[in-house]
């Protein structure tokens, strides 16, 4: 096993966003060549359902809601599970070959 140290920090970009749903990225050319190319890190703020049914194919989404999330979320994919998502929760999709998925909002507080 390779140990690597963290040689540089970088800010996230933000996309545009509304009230209901808001999101930003780090990316390699905000921290430099020592992030792998295939990781990709998002941070978004969702109040309202944002994401429609979408298909996602070979690769792993790890999800974190962090525990001050000010609700919890529905994870559904097109091979039938469903996982309620509570502040603190993690949830790892392996893709394999494709899927659909979407996220639900089950509660928010106003």
């Amino acid at each position: 096993m390779r140990y690597r140290t963290i040689a540089a920090s970088g800010g996230a970009t933000r996309r545009p966003g509304s009230r209901d749903f808001s999101a930003a990225n780090v990316s390699t050319a905000a921290v430099g060549r020592d992030i792998d190319r295939v990781i990709g890190i998002d941070h978004f703020h969702m109040r309202a359902p944002t994401f429609a049914p979408h298909p996602h194919a070979g690769f792993s989404a790890v999800t974190y809601l962090f525990e001050d999330s000010e609700g919890e979320f529905e994870n559904r994919d097109s091979f039938g599970h469903r996982i309620v998502a509570q502040p603190g929760a993690v949830i790892w999709s392996v893709t394999g070959s494709g899927m659909l998925h979407d996220l639900c909002i089950q509660s928010i507080a106003d």
